[in-house]
């Protein structure tokens, strides 16, 4: 889109964008629409427990909206030379130094229950790794897989690929 809107800018005698991010936040209004209601939580197949909302103004789930391509063209040919070039001082001085602090929070307590948890069978199970024992410190790695769909499970040996069989994750200890 940006190239697009660069030849346009060329055809009329100015130079390209440049960094149009101040500029197209600064006037998102004239060519994008705001979606307000929704999230991104679930797709075609599984919903998952985690994701993010709409919200009014600019959101993770749909940035700044949707862009009317012609209206975001019209807008940046208007546009002079100098797109809101943003200043290049640091805003703090390089001699400043800063330092994290953290607080320990109490480690979660379990209570052993006799019967099955009621949780739903969709949605995504993950494996942390951390790199400490006793799940401390820095997380490693993180494995995901879908709930309540059957995979193919497979094993590489040199360069054949075997398929050892089938699996499904459950929360609620069956299909």
């Amino acid at each position: 889109m940006v190239s697009l809107v660069n030849a346009a800018r060329k055809a009329i005698g100015k130079g390209g964008v440049g960094w149009l991010n101040p500029a197209m936040y600064r006037y998102a209004s004239s060519y994008a629409k705001d979606i307000i209601s929704g999230n991104n939580k679930c797709t075609q197949t599984v919903c998952c427990v985690t994701g993010f909302t709409t919200a009014k103004g600019w959101d993770a789930a749909t940035g700044i909206g949707s862009i009317n391509f012609k209206n975001f063209t019209r807008v940046f040919q208007s546009l002079g030379d100098k797109l809101d070039i943003p200043t290049t001082a640091p805003t703090k001085s390089p001699s400043e130094t800063y330092t994290p602090t953290f607080t320990k929070s109490a480690k979660p307590t379990s209570t052993a229950t006799t019967s099955m948890p009621t949780t739903s069978n969709t949605g995504w199970m993950y494996k942390y790794t951390y790199q400490q024992s006793g799940c401390a410190g820095q997380v490693i790695s993180v494995n995901a897989v879908p709930l309540g769909v059957c995979l193919s499970r497979y094993q590489i040996i040199g360069t054949s690929i075997l398929r050892l069989g089938f699996e499904m994750f459950s929360c609620n200890g069956g299909k």
